[in-house]
């Protein structure tokens, strides 16, 4: 018999794993058109993180969701949308971090730590060639989500090759 706990966990479980899958579509649409939306992307990748990361969505973050998916179905311009996110780049920055999540994910090797270590730096360069992305100035962290974020290049891939690198 399935008790009243278990339904709810598997629940919020499906409820996240459906939100997880829209924030991938999401960023997955954005990085096509990360050129256009440069001055935007860090503040507006950050807010994906983030509502990824705590899994608890409002009705701010149900109308943040639904701006960026008018954008990507060219309902509203990219001068629109821009102008949205820079006005609200203050406001989104509150979130707290999750450490449980964190250190779920740290176990489930989901994420890497690199503390006062410059081997994220080398790796950044060789990841970046690696992408075909020459003109890449970000950190380490972004240019493993954007090579997880291209079509071709999965988690699995990514982990192999920078395994591979540091060795």
């Amino acid at each position: 018999m399935i008790n009243y706990e278990t339904v709810q966990y598997w629940e919020k479980s499906l409820k996240r794993l459906a939100l997880n899958e829209k924030i991938i579509r999401l960023r997955q649409g954005l990085v096509q058109h990360i050129d256009d939306i440069s001055e935007v992307w860090k503040p507006l990748k950050n807010y994906l993180n983030d509502l990824q990361q705590t899994a608890i969505i409002n009705q701010p973050d149900r109308e943040k969701l639904q701006i960026i998916a008018n954008f990507l179905n060219s309902k509203i311009s990219l001068i629109e949308f821009i102008h949205f996110w820079q006005q609200d780049d203050d406001k989104n920055i509150d979130l707290q971090l999750n450490y449980p999540i964190l250190a779920q994910r740290l176990k489930q090797s989901e994420i890497a730590i690199f503390l006062g270590s410059n081997i994220a730096d080398k790796l950044t360069d060789k990841l970046s060639q690696f992408a075909q992305y020459s003109s890449f100035e970000g950190s380490f962290s972004e240019i493993c989500q954007y090579l997880e974020l291209k079509n071709d290049c999965s988690r699995a891939t990514l982990r192999s090759e920078v395994e591979n690198l540091v060795q």
